[in-house]
């Protein structure tokens, strides 16, 4: 397993304070607060101001900012977990989170994973679908606190030395982009168990160990929480969202007769202009690995014109609909080869084609596969014949020559010349 940091290993805290002897109170909070003094804050030009705007990982879908909160909210055995262990493998190779061209980060990220709750075996087995060769390793950073810092929470002291260790990891490393902890219930200790129903307790969790590590401004803090069992996106006070400028809310659906479960993230809050109002994934039965689910997802404020929830049923629409249905076969992560034979990528075209409103589907999937889809045989399998296999999709739409703009829905626009809405 990939740990934090080499000198993490062998169960040596990473922290040289013990656990249990802070005060939340103590004298050196005080002492710090009796030194500060009130001024005003800059005031700063329209130019400083756009010099000096929040950053995103992922500019194009103005997700996960820099310097900000950003939270993931299910009931438990939802997917979070999954779901952000393979968000950060793709934010460090670069790659379209889940598929999604708007999704994909400016460039490779270096991410952390903090794990509050689970010991390796079981984060082993959590995270084993996202590596194909027993070589290879994880390529972000992870420390799990059950087994660096047993019955670590988050108290103004500690929060601090986490701080100050995340700096030192940043220079460390040449570099810090996303940090995830992952779950939030877990760091919270006895000294802030009133926020479940106090506000005032929550915010003042947040101020005092949240804050903090964000003094930075450096990476973007991803939380994991979960739902209340009225289905609130957190357990007791609502303002630990409120602390959050963009809160997504995961449910589940399925599975369906080919195993498929749908993963929703729903926009329950945005400050940034997130452009999904709800970002709609498909969990591989067998590789247990997340895609975007195109038709599915509603495009929400900031999002280009035309962009909805459903495709457009346009004759001239339906074949580049069609393609990108099965070029999500390929890229970012190739599917099995028996979900790419020629009759089972037909089933499955023909389906969402038809869900979606199209008519006369089964004619229009064959057409596509005969006129843009590239197959090879298969190798052929005792007692039976050789299958032809999916290897590549043709760009059907000649006015645009990147792919990767074909597969996100149009060319690529540059996000600083984009103006969305003010976010609510």
């Amino acid at each position: 397993m990939t740990t934090f940091c080499d000198d993490a290993r062998d169960d040596v805290p990473p922290f040289d304070l013990p656990p249990g002897t802070e005060d939340c109170g103590g004298n050196n909070h005080d002492q710090t607060a009796d030194t500060r003094a009130l001024r005003l804050s800059p005031r700063r030009t329209r130019g400083e101001m756009q010099r000096q705007t929040i950053n995103f990982l992922c500019p194009r879908g103005r997700f996960l900012a820099r310097g900000v909160s950003s939270l993931i909210s299910s009931i438990g055995g939802t997917g979070k977990t999954r779901m952000i262990l393979q968000g950060f493998k793709e934010l460090e190779e670069g790659a379209p989170l889940f598929g999604c061209e708007w999704l994909r980060p400016e460039r490779p990220m270096r991410c952390l994973y903090i794990g509050a709750e689970d010991r390796e075996p079981f984060f082993n087995y959590l995270v084993a679908p996202l590596l194909t060769e027993d070589h290879q390793t994880l390529p972000f950073d992870v420390m799990l606190l059950p087994e660096v810092w047993p019955g670590f929470t988050l108290t103004p002291i500690t929060a601090r030395k986490l701080a100050d260790f995340l700096e030192d990891y940043r220079r460390t490393h040449d570099g810090l982009d996303c940090v995830a902890l992952d779950p939030m219930l877990s760091l919270i200790g006895r000294e802030y168990a009133d926020m479940m129903k106090n506000p005032v307790v929550s915010r003042a969790f947040y101020n005092d160990c949240i804050a903090p590590l964000l003094t930075s401004q450096a990476f973007a803090l991803l939380t994991a929480n979960h739902d209340s069992k009225a289905g609130a996106a957190v357990t007791g006070s609502a303002d630990q969202q409120n602390a959050a400028r963009c809160v997504l809310q995961l449910s589940t659906e399925g599975p369906t007769e080919n195993g498929i479960t749908t993963i929703a993230a729903d926009r329950l809050k945005d400050n940034l202009g997130f452009r999904f109002g709800k970002l709609v994934l498909d969990r591989d039965p067998n590789t247990l690995l997340l895609t975007w689910n195109e038709s599915a997802s509603v495009f929400a404020y900031g999002a280009p014109a035309g962009q909805n929830a459903k495709p457009s049923t346009d004759p001239a629409a339906v074949m580049p609909y069609l393609c990108r249905l099965a070029a999500q076969l390929l890229t970012p992560h190739l599917a099995p080869a028996h979900e790419r034979t020629k009759r089972r990528v037909e089933q499955r075209l023909t389906q969402h084609a038809t869900r979606d409103g199209h008519r006369g589907a089964r004619e229009k999937v064959r057409n596509c596969l005969t006129a843009y889809c590239e197959w090879q045989p298969e190798a052929p399998r005792q007692h039976q014949g050789r299958r032809l296999v999916l290897v590549g999709v043709r760009n059907p739409n000649a006015g645009i020559a990147d792919f990767d703009d074909f597969l996100a829905g149009g060319p690529a626009t540059d996000p600083a010349d984009e103006t969305p809405p003010c976010p609510e």
